[in-house]
């Protein structure tokens, strides 16, 4: 019994402890990277100095850097610390469960604003985005896993949906007593898939995939037992939850409470999509002469071998060459000189003269050194990008 009263304390302290202090990417409460940093920052650049010789260039809290991976640990260290005072205190058994069910009840609610955001960012096609052109031309062999797993993601509408729909279930689920260890048990399915994903495409979300694992199986301590007993040892039993304080379940306010809680939520996960107007990120605008080119024969150019170009949606110039090798150019169109100006990783820039002819669909750039003309490739009719359906093999 004391060792379950150490083991709750310590992961509900670390649960909380994360849930204040990670990072991650807000648009309500953005204020969140600033606190972190502010308390823990330079702590965690002095202990980065014990491992490396300088401080790593990708320094900032965020996705699986060294930092975060130190912040951990730190708020780790803090959770035994809180454990150690906190279980050697009188009346800490006593006031115990009312704690835990305060901190399981957060890390739901915690769980469900995750859920709102990752659902609705599957169901507006936020997340995985349609795979751009560069991506569609690069051949299989020469992507990384974590691309190929986002563009293939990225090529179904439908499966984002049934994906978006089931975390946005999870969602809703955590959110009222009666379904919440539903809730908590699709998340812990979601969360144990992802981490898998994570892990076996090399995605740069393992730290915090694995912390909301975590998180989840904490809130689900209660049920353990019961949940043990029905499904392995088939036994009828009674599903056993923290109780819910008297005086909080009876008091008038926690419906509109609740009600508040939820629409701010939602808000949440839709602001993004409600301030652009874009419901469905395929049908969504492109910039102007977003696309793929293939540059013809006719081009003369000075070692540049190019076999096709791309103007990416997010303001970039990829050259494709004949060993289908990359390269990227920050790109800014000035549409009234008819201007390229590219800018690559060293801050050189230099421009660029265009020239489109609407009905040949042929894109010429040139300047002193080169001239480069190329013909739009219709890259949404690739079979990538087909949505066939087939009932039958034959």
């Amino acid at each position: 019994m004391l060792k379950d009263l150490y083991l709750n304390t310590l992961l509900n302290s670390f649960a909380l402890l994360g849930i204040v202090f990670i990072p991650f990417t807000f648009d309500l409460f953005s204020f969140q990277l600033d606190v972190t940093t502010f308390l823990f920052g330079d702590l965690i650049r002095w202990i980065l100095t014990l491992f490396y010789q300088e401080t790593p260039a990708y320094y900032a809290i965020s996705s699986d850097s060294s930092a975060m991976y130190v912040l951990l640990l730190v708020l780790f260290l803090v959770a035994i610390c809180i454990t150690i005072v906190t279980t050697r205190l009188k009346k800490w058994k006593d006031i115990a469960p009312t704690l835990f069910y305060w901190s399981q009840l957060i890390i739901c609610y915690y769980l469900a604003l995750q859920w709102f955001n990752y659902g609705f960012d599957k169901v507006f096609k936020g997340q995985f985005y349609l795979p751009e052109p560069n991506i569609l031309y690069t051949p299989f062999g020469l992507l990384d896993k974590d691309i190929l797993f986002w563009s293939t993601m990225g090529t179904s509408y439908t499966y984002n949906l049934f994906m978006g729909a089931m975390e946005l279930l999870a969602a809703i689920s955590l959110l009222f007593k009666k379904t919440r260890t539903l809730g908590l048990l699709l998340s812990l399915g979601i969360l144990a898939n992802i981490l898998a994903i994570n892990f076996s495409f090399d995605i740069s979300l393992k730290l915090y995939a694995s912390f909301l694992l975590l998180s989840t199986i904490t809130a689900l301590l209660p049920s353990i037992k019961s949940l043990y007993d029905f499904f392995i040892r088939q036994r009828p039993t009674t599903l056993k939850t923290l109780e819910i304080p008297k005086q909080i379940d009876q008091h008038w306010s926690k419906t509109y409470f609740k009600t508040f809680v939820v629409l701010l939520f939602i808000l949440e996960g839709c602001i993004p999509y409600l301030q652009r107007q874009n419901f469905n990120d395929d049908l969504a605008a492109r910039p102007y002469l977003h696309g793929a080119y293939a540059v013809q024969t006719d081009s003369t150019s000075i070692n540049l071998p190019l076999k096709r170009l791309f103007i990416h949606r997010h303001g970039y110039l990829v050259f494709q060459y004949e060993d289908d090798s990359m390269q990227d150019y920050r790109l800014e169109i000035d549409t009234l000189r008819r201007q390229f100006k590219l800018t690559d990783y060293e801050e050189l820039t230099w421009l660029l003269d265009y020239t489109y002819f609407e009905n040949e669909r042929i894109l010429l750039l040139e300047n002193k050194q080169m001239q480069v003309r190329g013909k739009a490739l219709d890259w949404k009719a690739l079979p990538a990008l087909e949505r066939p359906f087939h009932w039958t093999v034959d």
